[in-house]
C-alpha cells in the first residue's frame, strides 16, 4: 500500500477463531411476508443486518419476538464419523437450510425449503446431504427464516444417515458439531456481582446470585458445584436443592458465556448448619408456559420457583390434554409420578413478559391461560389427590396493557373454603419490583393488588378432588375483553407439622463417653452405615446415654425423630 513502517513498530491486534458450539445470527428487521424469498429479495439481504448476534446452539426461539423480518443462521457444521447426514429442520414460518460442499459461501447448496412445522423433530422435515461427508472437516451450514406474526423459531438437528435414533429424539446441533468465527474482543464480561459466600441451615435452601455488564447479548449463564455443571443451572439466580449435612464446604461459580467467549466468576462456600425443615412442604406445581398465539417460558426439573420453592414444576404448554376424557398424569415436587391428574376448562394461552427478569420465578409468571370470555370461569380440578391438609396456591400476572385484573379465587373440596379477591398486577409491576406478593382480602370490595393468592387449610372432597376457580369481577364493564382471568400457575402445599431435627453431641470423660441430644426421638446403633443395619440401643434412653467402657469394635448412633 506505499504506508511506511518504521523500523522497531509494535502493533497490537486481536485475532478472530473459531469457537465451537456457537453460530452467528443475523435478523432483517421490516420485513412482510412469510416465505424465504420476501427476506432474499429485501435490499438490506445479506449485507445490512439490523442486528448481529452470536447464539449458543443452531437456534432462534422467540428471540427476537417481533413480527415481520427474516434470520439467518450460519455456522460450520463438523461431522464426527464419515458418511451422507439427515438433516431435520422445524420452524415458524417458512425455512430454507443451505449447506456447503466445503467450509466457503461459494459452494452452498439448497437442501430444501420447509414449510411451518410443529416444534418438533420429525422426518416429514429433514434433507439429505448431496453426498458423504468427511469427519473432521467443516461444511458451511447457513439457515433462513421468514417470520411474519405469531411465534418464532428455526431448530436443527443431524444424524448419520445411518444412525436409528429417532428424529424426536434428537437435539438441537450444538457443541462439536458446529463452530463459527468470532470476536474475542466482543464477549468481555464485567461482574457487577461475584457469587458470595452463603449460609444455610439443614432442610432448607440456599441462593447464589451473579450481575454482569456486557456489550453483547444474548448471555448464557452454567453453574458449577465444585468445578461440575449443574444441569439446567442456566440462569443469573441459582437456587440449592434442600440442604443436607453432605453439602456443607461446597463451592459454587458460574460461567458467564457472551459472543462465543467463556468467563469464569469467582468461586463461592456454602456453609450448612443445624436447622429445621419449613412447616409447609411443596407437593406438587402446574406452570402454564404459554402458547398459541405467543409461547412462554418452561422451567427445568432444577429450577427452582414459586413462593413456597420448588423444583419439578408440571410445564404444560396449552392445553395438551383432553379435560373431557383424557386426565393429564402429574409429576410432584421430588420429580415421581404423583396419583394427581389434571383436567380443567381454560382456552386460551398467552405470555406477560416477566422472563425478562432473568429468573426461575420470572419464568413461572411468564406464561398464562385465561378464558374464551371474561364472563367465564377458569376451572381446573385436581383429581386423586390424598388426603391431608394444603394449602392452594395460585399465581396471576396479566398483560401489560390491561391493568384491570380484577378476579375471584375459590376452591372447592372436603369443606367450603373463603374466596380470595384480588388485583393481579401486570408483568411490567413484576419487572420493576420481582417480588411475590399475596392477595389474600375476602372482601370483593376491596381487593388486594399482588400476583398470586393463597387458600389455605384445604381437604380434598371424599372422591380425592380438588377444584380450583378463578372468576374475573368486572369493577367496570367496559374493561371487559377476552384476556381475562389471567392464571400463570397452580401450586398445592402440604401443610402440616414441623419436624424438629435432634442436635446430638458427644462428650468423653477419661474412658467414658455420654451422647445427648435433643428434639425428642430415639437412639439407634449400628456396626456399619448400611440401611437396614440400624436397631435401637437397648433401655431406649431418653436424651442421654453413657456408652460402657471396654465396648470392642465400630459403632455407629444416630437420632430418629418419627
Amino acid at each position: 500500500s506505499g504506508t511506511r513502517i518504521a523500523p522497531n513498530s509494535t502493533v497490537n491486534f486481536t485475532a478472530w477463531k473459531i469457537v465451537a458450539g456457537w453460530a452467528l445470527k443475523e435478523i432483517y428487521f421490516g420485513i412482510t411476508g412469510a416465505t424465504v424469498a420476501d427476506l432474499t429479495a429485501s435490499p438490506d439481504y445479506p449485507a445490512s443486518p439490523g442486528r448481529v448476534e452470536w447464539v449458543k446452539g443452531f437456534q432462534l426461539n422467540d428471540d427476537p419476538l417481533l413480527d415481520n423480518y427474516g434470520a439467518r443462521l450460519t455456522a460450520f457444521f463438523t461431522p464426527q464419523t464419515n458418511g451422507v447426514y439427515t438433516f431435520f429442520v422445524n420452524n415458524d414460518d417458512e425455512a430454507e437450510l443451505q449447506l456447503s460442499s466445503d467450509a466457503t459461501a461459494a459452494n452452498l447448496q439448497s437442501l430444501g425449503t420447509f414449510p411451518l412445522s410443529p416444534k418438533t423433530f420429525t422426518a416429514a422435515a429433514a434433507a439429505n446431504s448431496p453426498g458423504s461427508l468427511t469427519a473432521g472437516q467443516r461444511y458451511l451450514l447457513v439457515g433462513l427464516l421468514k417470520q411474519a406474526t405469531g411465534p418464532v423459531y428455526l431448530n436443527v438437528a443431524a444424524k448419520l444417515q445411518t444412525d436409528p435414533t429417532p428424529p424426536a429424539g434428537l437435539s438441537v446441533l450444538s457443541g462439536n458439531q458446529i463452530a463459527t468465527w468470532v470476536n474475542p474482543d466482543l464477549g468481555n464480561v464485567t461482574f457487577n456481582q461475584q457469587p458470595t459466600n452463603t449460609t444455610g441451615a439443614v432442610g432448607q435452601r440456599a441462593t447464589f446470585r451473579v450481575k454482569v455488564t456486557t456489550a453483547e447479548t444474548p448471555v448464557y449463564y452454567q453453574w458449577r458445584v465444585n468445578g461440575v455443571d449443574i444441569s439446567g443451572a442456566v440462569r443469573s439466580t441459582y437456587i440449592t436443592p434442600v440442604l443436607t449435612t453432605n453439602d456443607n464446604g461446597k463451592t459454587y461459580s458460574v460461567l458467564v458465556s457472551v459472543a462465543g467467549k467463556d468467563t469464569l466468576s469467582g468461586n463461592a462456600i456454602l456453609t450448612v448448619v443445624p436447622g429445621t425443615a419449613p412447616a409447609v412442604q411443596p407437593y406438587l406445581g402446574l406452570n402454564f408456559i404459554g402458547g398459541g398465539t405467543f409461547g412462554g417460558a418452561s422451567l427445568s426439573p432444577t429450577d427452582v420457583a414459586g413462593a413456597v420453592q420448588q423444583e419439578n414444576w408440571n410445564n404444560l404448554d396449552g392445553f395438551t390434554f383432553d379435560p373431557a376424557t383424557t386426565p393429564l398424569p402429574l409429576v410432584d415436587a421430588n420429580g415421581s409420578n404423583a396419583p394427581v391428574t389434571l383436567t380443567g376448562t381454560a382456552a386460551e394461552v398467552w405470555y406477560t413478559g416477566t422472563r425478562s427478569v432473568g429468573t426461575a420465578d420470572g419464568a413461572l409468571l411468564q406464561g398464562f391461560v385465561n378464558a374464551q370470555a371474561a364472563t367465564t370461569p377458569v376451572v381446573f380440578t385436581l383429581n386423586n389427590v390424598p388426603s391431608g391438609t394444603y394449602n392452594v396456591l395460585v399465581y396471576s400476572v396479566g398483560f401489560d396493557f390491561n391493568a384491570n385484573y380484577f378476579q375471584a379465587y375459590s376452591v372447592s373440596g372436603g369443606a367450603t373454603y373463603p374466596t380470595v379477591h384480588g388485583h393481579a398486577e401486570t408483568g411490567l409491576s413484576y419487572i420493576n419490583s420481582p417480588a411475590y406478593r399475596r392477595m389474600s382480602s375476602q372482601n370483593p370490595a376491596a381487593p388486594d393488588v399482588g400476583n398470586y393468592a393463597e387458600i389455605d387449610n384445604v381437604s380434598p372432597a371424599g372422591d380425592g378432588s380438588l377444584t380450583i376457580s378463578v372468576t374475573w369481577e368486572p369493577a367496570d364493564p367496559a374493561v371487559n375483553n377476552t384476556h381475562q382471568p389471567a392464571i400463570n400457575a397452580i401450586q398445592l402445599v402440604r401443610a402440616g407439622q414441623t419436624v424438629v431435627r435432634p442436635m446430638l453431641t458427644i462428650q468423653r470423660t477419661g474412658s467414658t463417653l455420654t451422647i445427648s441430644w435433643s428434639g425428642g426421638g430415639h437412639l439407634e446403633e449400628s456396626a456399619t452405615l448400611a440401611a437396614g443395619s440400624w436397631s435401637a440401643v437397648a433401655g431406649n434412653p431418653n436424651g442421654s446415654y453413657v456408652v460402657t467402657p471396654g465396648t470392642t469394635g465400630q459403632k455407629f448412633y444416630r437420632v430418629v425423630v418419627p
